[in-house]
């Protein structure tokens, strides 16, 4: 069926009016009907994420309802009891929750619905605490404000595996499109077909991130902006709880804004998104600013040093963490007989280098945090190594095993705890960073990111994945390979098949390539094993080189 005959089929079966106004503005528009209607959602990293707007390209109702009922279908066959569901602050987070509320709970499965906005980890934790056999979450996380989206998950509070993708995917594909009802939410709720959650779950979720980490956080004074997203009420609470007596909120980012009016890309990993919470920090003198995301899952960092706020990325605070966390583990006696660290294989090997001054394990894993929530049901289930903390270059970060996504909640108090304790020594944490680089070694980062959008640049994207395969010979802009590893044909580890090339050269050196799975873009990550300087110039050549192929 063609993008127009798609599009005619859509223009005869919508009956909401919202849809059938997108589909009215794209009459006379051949690209954007094209991009909307040329082909179907499907699963990437995590779950399944798109723009708003009609057709099956896009997260709409009835593309919603669809992979719901497929979700249905495959929890039946597994005879599950009940799901939890959740959702952020996106537009039509919430409408999209209650009608996969519906569809599931008439479709035999009991549902706990959040019945306010709240944070990926807090769903999985839920999903923990409730012994539900699954769960959904309606979040584009730190996508553009244009995006929505919704992950699912399995009885451990983790999003579900590639097997489970495969078989709801096979299902989906069976299913019509308009052939779904969508229920009546009061009907279920009258029925107790579905029940909202309670209040106690919130707050046993946050007694168990302190738990995590109880250490106290006093005379900070942080600035905190959940980007108009769910941390709103969770962070806050947390770090009062660790003492923390001046915790100062960005005015306009406070509270929940589907429309995202002062950060339309909510995204903690960029550093243009702190240019508000910087500028009211400056004003109230400010030691840290912590930013979350819609889904309070990603946290990014930026500290006061020196007169100047400094913009951490990810790996930078991923390394601070693991050392604060193991190093405050030993002090404290916490620490387990066999600790293990994991993180995904584009993110620092320093992390690697501290994991072994403090006799912890390293696991590396695929791109994606369900393949790290799987390593710690995978660890719990072994009991002869105790998960410790994971984390992903992309801001991305848990400690403890109560949940099994990443956890913005923890990771804010983590950030005011390593901070307080730095301040009573007069430092910071770009001071702390660099005795890092002194003490295991210069490991030098950047990301580039090329955008590929619609159909047209859906089919460029994956030339150029077919083409940079055998483009890269001998050597990337002068800087000799070492080794190639292409995981569409290719193991690495015990990795499964992906569309990943890993490219090794000397000294450590290493460059990764992948489409990304949440946004049409193709992703690079370029790693320097060498000094500060020396580091600059391998990265440039690197970055020269990428601009040459994907530009």
């Amino acid at each position: 069926m063609s993008y127009n005959d798609k599009f005619a089929f859509w223009k005869a079966n919508v009956y909401d009016e919202e849809i059938r106004n997108e589909l009215n503005k794209l009459e006379g528009d051949e690209v954007a009907k094209e991009n909307c209607f040329f082909k179907d959602l499907s699963f990437g990293t995590a779950g399944v994420r798109g723009k708003l707007g009609a057709g099956p390209n896009c997260v709409n109702i009835y593309t919603v309802a669809r992979a719901v009922k497929a979700y249905a279908v495959f929890l039946n066959r597994k005879k599950a009891q009940s799901v939890a569901i959740s959702f952020d602050s996106r537009h039509n987070s919430q409408r999209f929750a209650q009608i996969a509320s519906c569809i599931l709970a008439n479709s035999g499965i009991k549902v706990f619905l959040a019945h306010t906005m709240q944070p990926t980890p807090f769903l999985s934790f839920a999903i923990r605490t409730l012994r539900a056999d699954g769960g959904i979450m309606f979040t584009a996380s730190h996508n553009p404000k244009e995006y929505n989206g919704f992950k699912f998950y399995n009885n451990t509070g983790c999003q579900i595996n590639d097997s489970a993708v495969a078989e709801i995917s096979a299902e989906m594909s069976k299913i019509e499109y308009f052939s779904v009802p969508m229920g009546d939410l009061n009907g279920c709720l009258e029925e107790e077909k579905i029940e909202y959650m309670t209040d106690k779950i919130k707050r046993d979720y946050l007694d168990a991130v302190w738990e995590i980490s109880p250490l106290p956080a006093k005379d900070v004074k942080v600035m905190y902006s959940p980007l108009n997203g769910t941390g709103w009420h969770m962070v806050p609470r947390i770090l009062e709880r660790a003492g923390v007596k001046e915790v100062k909120t960005v005015t306009a980012q406070s509270f929940p804004n589907e429309k995202f009016t002062t950060c339309p890309s909510p995204d903690p990993q960029k550093p243009q998104t702190f240019e508000l919470a910087i500028e009211e920090a400056k004003r109230e003198k400010s030691d840290i600013v912590i930013l979350t995301d819609p889904d309070c899952d990603r946290m990014g960092l930026a500290v006061l040093h020196k007169g100047e706020y400094v913009v951490l990325d990810g790996n930078t605070v991923a390394a601070l963490m693991t050392e604060f966390v193991l190093y405050s583990m030993k002090q404290t006696k916490r620490m387990p007989q066999n600790p293990v660290v994991v993180k995904s294989v584009v993110t620092t090997p320093m992390i690697d280098k501290i994991a072994e001054v403090f006799d912890a394990e390293t696991i590396e894993t695929m791109i994606g945090f369900k393949n790290i929530g799987a390593k710690v049901t995978e660890l719990e289930f072994d009991r002869q190594r105790d998960f410790v903390m994971g984390m992903e270059e992309s801001c991305g970060y848990l400690v403890g095993d109560r949940v099994r996504e990443k956890d913005a909640v923890v990771a804010s108090l983590v950030a005011v705890q390593m901070c307080a304790a730095l301040k009573r020594k007069n430092l910071t944490l770009v001071d702390k960073f660099k005795n890092l680089k002194m003490k295991y070694g210069n490991f030098k980062n950047r990301q580039i990111s090329y955008e590929f959008a619609g159909a047209d640049g859906e089919k460029r994207k994956q030339e150029l994945l077919d083409y940079v395969r055998t483009a890269i010979k001998d050597d990337i802009n002068g800087i000799p390979v070492t080794s190639k590893t292409d995981l569409r044909v290719s193991k690495y580890k015990d990795f499964g098949r992906s569309d990943m090339l890993i490219v090794d050269m000397i000294h450590g050196n290493r460059l990764v390539i992948r489409p990304s799975g949440t946004e049409p873009l193709i992703k690079l990550y370029l790693f320097a094993n060498e000094s500060d300087k020396q580091g600059d110039i391998v990265l440039d050549a690197m970055a020269r080189w990428a601009d040459r192929i994907f530009n």
